[in-house]
């Protein structure tokens, strides 16, 4: 049974949350993958660039007469820089480049060091050659530059009586570089951020899609239609604390809309049951501390017949109990016991019987949380983990209206659905839910 939908502000509390989440795991993945780029920037081989420059000109017969011509030659001369830039890189070019400087490395290996381009419009084409050692690489760019205005030269003029209509001329020779052109640690930084970053959005979300525990309240949406009551930060103090600074706090908000939830409900009687063994008998306990401290009466009842504990978080004794009542062996105002100094009655489990469930759904239990519900204003009723035995879910049949208490990165998917699907099955309302191990402010 489906429950009706909460308000949107849950909706999109759980929304941002999980976004906020997303980015904090963006954060780390960006930080992670700028260390490993420059760790990796710096383990890297260091390599230089050396360049070296030929002027292309055209020869015209007779000189140049007018514009006209001289805008031809310059066009032409353009043209045929572009031819040039693939002589550079020829075998021809690199073989004889090899012969000169004795180099122990073939064309091919030459030609991925290397490249000659020229910008759009220029006359001029420049070579560059890269190389882990910078006078190296100063020496073949000299080397490649001379080598192509000589073999320019040779297919230019393929008879050496004929004048040459265009010819290259080195500028310069190469100078040795004083800086490294890669790794570029700043570049290389900045990539790996960016790709640590996407890395990390993407295992978050593939972690958050296959993970079968439940860390975000959008991951909760999506199972059950139910307002959050509170949201109750992790308690990393001793036993003693527990139920201060920032958790009295949140559990405050919860005995506010606890009252809404009785009023809208007309119920002074509420199931509170938990996903994760342990987390319904600490939550009872704190909720009937705040709402003592409210000024309100409280009586809890120890439905976990099997396994109790209220009479310990109460310094109370567990004999004789709700057991001995459902039995008819004593009367309600015998089991019942007060807290001293505050305005909180405890009716204990009792004995442990041979057949729990079969008490908890029997008509004395019904009568007897009717009688409670008239005498005190509210009644909270401890049970077992929804997803173990079905005490949980028999009880909270009889009262009709449960909170279900849900551990953010303990509780599983798994076990929230079961939950669900165990008190849809007795017709019970879900009124709210608390969430325990909420990140953010936490309890000193």
């Amino acid at each position: 049974m489906r429950q009706p939908r909460g308000r949107t502000g849950d909706l999109a509390k759980g929304v941002a949350d999980g976004i906020r989440r997303r980015w904090r795991s963006a954060a780390i993945g960006a930080v992670l993958g700028a260390l490993l780029a420059v760790a990796g920037s710096l383990l890297s081989p260091k390599v230089y660039e050396a360049r070296s420059d030929l002027f292309i000109q055209t020869t015209v017969a007779g000189g140049v007469e007018n514009g006209t011509q001289l805008v031809t030659a310059q066009a032409f001369a353009q043209e045929r820089v572009k031819s040039y830039a693939a002589i550079a890189t020829n075998d021809r070019v690199l073989t004889r480049v090899i012969e000169q400087l004795g180099l122990d490395a073939g064309p091919d290996v030459l030609r991925r060091a290397s490249s000659a381009e020229a910008d759009v419009g220029s006359v001029v084409l420049t070579v560059r050659v890269r190389n882990q050692e910078p006078a190296l690489a100063a020496e073949i760019a000299s080397a490649i530059a001379s080598q192509t205005a000589i073999v320019a030269a040779e297919i230019e003029r393929p008879r050496f009586e004929a004048p040459t209509p265009i010819s290259a001329r080195v500028l310069g020779h190469a100078r040795s570089p004083g800086e490294q052109v890669s790794p570029d640690i700043s570049v290389n930084t900045v990539a790996g951020a960016l790709a640590g970053a996407l890395a990390g959005v993407t295992f978050a979300g593939l972690r958050r899609r296959l993970s079968r525990t439940l860390t975000s309240e959008a991951d909760l949406s999506a199972l059950i239609d139910a307002p959050v009551l509170a949201r109750i930060p992790r308690h990393r103090g001793n036993g003693s604390d527990r139920l201060s600074g920032a958790r009295r706090d949140a559990f405050g908000m919860a005995r506010t809309n606890l009252s809404y939830v009785t009023a809208v409900h007309a119920t002074r009687i509420l199931t509170i049951a938990g996903c994760h063994p342990g987390d319904s008998a600490a939550t009872t306990w704190a909720l009937a501390q705040t709402i003592s401290d409210g000024g309100n009466t409280v009586c809890v009842v120890d439905a976990n017949l099997r396994s109790p504990g209220q009479h310990a978080f109460h310094g109370l004794s567990a004999f004789p109990g709700l057991t001995e009542i459902l039995i008819g062996e004593i009367s309600l105002e015998q089991a019942v016991q007060r807290v001293p100094g505050s305005r909180i009655s405890v009716l204990g489990a009792g004995s442990v019987p041979p057949n729990p469930s079969e008490l908890l759904a029997s008509e004395s239990m019904v009568v007897g949380m009717a009688r409670l519900g008239r005498e005190f204003d509210l009644v909270l009723v401890d049970t077992p983990t929804l997803t173990g035995v079905t005490d949980a879910a028999l009880v909270a049949g009889r009262t009709k209206t449960a909170i279900l208490v849900v551990s953010l990165g303990r509780s599983t998917k798994h076990a929230v659905g079961r939950a669900v699907d165990r008190l849809s099955a007795t017709d019970t309302r879900i009124a709210g839910i608390i969430l325990l191990e909420v990140r953010g402010s936490t309890s000193d």
